[in-house]
Parts: structure tokens; C-alpha cells; sequence
């Protein structure tokens, strides 16, 4: 196999040969043939590859799935359980979760550690990688196991997605003031029409 890729593409890294002698081997000798999907194994193949370049947060691989719903968060609004997730010492925490949102409503806190999505263990997944298991289809259920500072065991949810709206700006008058402090908290294709509209308020409080 390795051999063949190479004389009809020869471009291709000689390393590249390893790759193809390990993809022939797996086709040939994995015991549960079920599970071999040749799309999920492309892409997989294409997720380690950008993770290998260890550029963080700016190189990233999306599948049609992640790309469609990042698409939909840059429209101003996402399905899932409303909560902003962040990175601290390693782990995968909640940063705050969104006012009237599954999230909220189920209890969620700042600083819960997220263990699981659906009973699979994701501490040693990317960020990225979270998000899109923790995301999918309103109505649809995922369960969340939690870690929170102060309580023993872990903390289990099963939460309810929905479609969130985010609200791209937000603003508020300086106590004591004429100053108003105006917040972007995310770019979205919403985001200046909510600038216009913010900055029209606060013309009109003058």
C-alpha cells in the first residue's frame, strides 16, 4: 500500500510510508471490523496530524459536523447547554454559565471540572474537542460528570439542549459617570448591528 501511495503521489514525505504500512495493517488485522469506519479514521488521521504541530487554540481541524456548528455559534446562536468552557491546570472547567440556560438551571458552577460527556472520560481531550461533544441537536440529552472544589465525589447531570442566544455586546453607565463601559464578548455576524444599537442607547441616556 505504502509503496502504491507513494509512486502515484511522489510529493509524499518518505515518512508517510509508516502511516500507510500502519493503515494496512489495521484494515487487515483489527478483530471488531464494525468499528472501522473509513471516514472516522481520515479524520482522526488529520486531527493527530494538526495536533502534532502543537499550535494550540490557532490550527485546528474541523469535520462537517464541528464546522457547521461553529458556523451556527458565529450566527449569534448555538445549540447545547449554555455554559462557557475554559482551560485551568490542565483540566476542562466551566467559566460561568449563561443566564436562563440548561446549564444554569441544572446548578452548574463556576469552576466545575468537567470529567466526562456521556460516560466517556475527555480530561485529555482538546478544548475544541469538548465543545463539540458538549454541543449538539436542541431537544437532544447529554450528561455531564462534574468535579466541584469543596464537594466530595463527582457530580453527574443530565442536561437538556437548547437552542442559546448570545448576545454579542453588552453595556453599562459608569457609576457616577458619563462613561459607558461597552463589553464585546464575542464576534459574531450580530455583533455590529448590537454595537449600532448599543451605542445608539447610550447616545439616547445622555
Amino acid at each position: 500500500v505504502a509503496t502504491a501511495v507513494a509512486q502515484s503521489n511522489p510529493d509524499m514525505p518518505k515518512e508517510f510510508d509508516v502511516f500507510w504500512e500502519a493503515w494496512a495493517i489495521i484494515q487487515a488485522h483489527f478483530i471488531d471490523r464494525e468499528v472501522l469506519d473509513t471516514k472516522e479514521l481520515t479524520y482522526g488521521a488529520i486531527q493527530g496530524l494538526v495536533r502534532a504541530l502543537g499550535d494550540e487554540g490557532h490550527t485546528t481541524f474541523l469535520t462537517p459536523s464541528e464546522l457547521e456548528r461553529q458556523q451556527s455559534a458565529m450566527s449569534g446562536s448555538f445549540s447545547g447547554i449554555g455554559a462557557q468552557l475554559g482551560v485551568k491546570d490542565g483540566l476542562p472547567v466551566i467559566i460561568a454559565p449563561i443566564d436562563d440556560s440548561p446549564a444554569a438551571e441544572a446548578g452548574i458552577k463556576p469552576g466545575d471540572v468537567i470529567l466526562g460527556v456521556d460516560g466517556e472520560d475527555v480530561t485529555s481531550l482538546s478544548l475544541d474537542e469538548i465543545v463539540n461533544r458538549v454541543r449538539g441537536p436542541a431537544g437532544t440529552e447529554v450528561v455531564l460528570t462534574l468535579l466541584r472544589q469543596g464537594q466530595e465525589g463527582t457530580i453527574e447531570l443530565t442536561l437538556v439542549r437548547r437552542t442559546i442566544k448570545v448576545a454579542a455586546v453588552s453595556w453599562t453607565m459608569v457609576p457616577g459617570t458619563k462613561v459607558a463601559l461597552v463589553r464585546l464578548n464575542q464576534f459574531s455576524a450580530t455583533a455590529k448591528a448590537e454595537l449600532v444599537e448599543a451605542f445608539k442607547a447610550i447616545k439616547a441616556t445622555e
